[in-house]
């Protein structure tokens, strides 16, 4: 009997953990990363061009963590990052004009990129996904850090006439509980000027239905 009453004793805390879990399933509400719940807030990158929602425990990487793990020449212009170093994202603008009809292209390009740079790493999957009306192409890779293998994301965003290169990563083992989160973060992604000329462009096209 007691062992039956365990059992269902466990059940009951699964139960309610998936519950608890399922009331936070957006970016307003919080989501679980794994057994942590991740809440969020609104973060300017680049003087207010963009805008996007991250982690409100993510701070900016020291200078010392920032230079063991990136080279002087490839450290990204922002990196944000969870307390310890080993989950981040960085963004870098990149001086190249890009928009929806060459995203597939340039995903391609990184994938060359990634071949020859990481040879050893494993392509995940990729996708191009929309987002304020604007595309957003992605692929996300199994690759190897100095110590542990990684889960690594790569996505392209078209801002003005540049283009922003974003990356997360984590663990590889903390893939799992952090790739739901990744997507719906990704999501936020918002261009300041372009979505005031979609909104102005929407009022035009009502006025001229009335």
């Amino acid at each position: 009997m007691a062992g039956k009453k365990e059992y269902l004793d466990e059940m009951i805390i699964r139960r309610r953990r998936e519950l608890e879990k399922s009331r936070h399933s957006c970016i307003q509400s919080g989501i679980y990363a794994g057994e942590e719940l991740i809440t969020f807030s609104e973060t300017e990158l680049f003087d207010g061009t963009v805008k996007i929602f991250l982690p409100e425990t993510f701070t900016d990487m020291p200078d010392e963590i920032r230079n063991v793990k990136y080279s002087g020449t490839n450290s990204p212009s922002v990196i944000k990052m969870k307390e310890g170093g080993e989950i981040a994202f960085s963004f870098q603008m990149i001086e190249k004009s890009i928009d929806d009809s060459n995203l597939e292209e340039m995903l391609k390009k990184f994938q060359g990129i990634l071949k020859k740079s990481q040879p050893t790493s494993i392509l995940l999957d990729k996708g191009i996904e929309e987002r304020n009306h604007k595309g957003i192409a992605w692929m996300d890779y199994k690759g190897y850090g100095i110590d542990q293998p990684l889960y690594q994301q790569l996505f392209i965003v078209p801002v003005r006439e540049k283009m922003m290169l974003g990356m997360f990563h984590c663990p590889f083992d903390k893939s799992d509980a952090w790739k739901p989160v990744v997507k719906e973060i990704i999501k936020t992604i918002f261009d300041k000027i372009a979505s005031k000329a979609i909104k102005f462009l929407g009022i035009i096209k009502w006025k001229n239905k009335n």
